[in-house]
């Protein structure tokens, strides 16, 4: 995705958004927030990814989302398509709905639970938001 932002002449912004603390002064990145001023830069004249081969995997996912600290599955009321048949929606399966983007949200599952047997083993503190821009940041790839 970043090699397609320099192609492209798109800059991307991306902040720390969950971290572990590893020891004092350092943590490791297990999420990051991707700020987007108005639409997705990758959104092409008709509103399509034009990188849909390296999308990210929330992305991926969307209008699913996960509920990470009670691992719920939940739509984006951001969406215009779930906001257009909110009610037709309701108590249908959403693997039914969205296949290809529950195929995601398992994916997605699968690392967050590792991320959690991770930190669970080493005793590492969740941190969301913030209370770790003084130290050194590390992504939690790195561990992996």
């Amino acid at each position: 995705m970043i090699e397609k932002a320099g192609e492209r002449g798109v800059k991307l912004e991306f902040k720390p958004y969950i971290a572990y603390r590893v020891r004092d002064g350092l943590y490791a990145v297990a999420m990051y927030k991707w700020i987007i001023n108005g639409k997705c830069p990758f959104l092409n004249d008709e509103n399509l990814c034009s990188i849909h081969d390296v999308k990210p995997l929330a992305c991926k996912m969307y209008p699913l989302i996960i509920g990470w600290d009670d691992k719920t599955l939940r739509v984006s009321g951001a969406c215009p398509w779930i906001r257009d048949h909110l009610e037709e929606l309701r108590g249908i399966d959403p693997s039914k709905v969205f296949p290809e983007e529950f195929r995601a949200v398992v994916e997605a599952l699968a690392v967050l639970d590792r991320i959690e047997k991770l930190a669970a083993e080493n005793g590492w503190e969740r941190l969301v938001g913030g209370g770790f821009d003084e130290g050194e940041l590390i992504d939690i790839d790195y561990f992996f």
